[in-house]
């Protein structure tokens, strides 16, 4: 009996071990990105002209291939 207590609390800790070592992987995966905005602050005035900016050249060329 007591052999099975030792297994059950072995494959408990294993289970929770993996668990958290899947969530790490998928939270690794979800921010393993580039900076949004290269060589400045994410949060400062610059980036969001910078975004700004992006987004009017993805529109644009959105643009160019609908018309080609």
């Amino acid at each position: 009996m007591e052999r099975s207590k030792v297994k059950n609390i072995f494959l408990l800790i294993l289970g929770i071990f993996v668990v958290f070592l899947s969530l790490n992987h998928i939270n690794t995966n979800i921010y393993a990105t580039d900076d949004a905005c290269p060589g400045m602050d994410d949060d400062s005035p610059e980036c969001l002209d910078y975004l700004k900016d992006k987004l009017d050249d993805l529109g644009q060329r959105n643009t160019d291939i609908q018309t080609s």
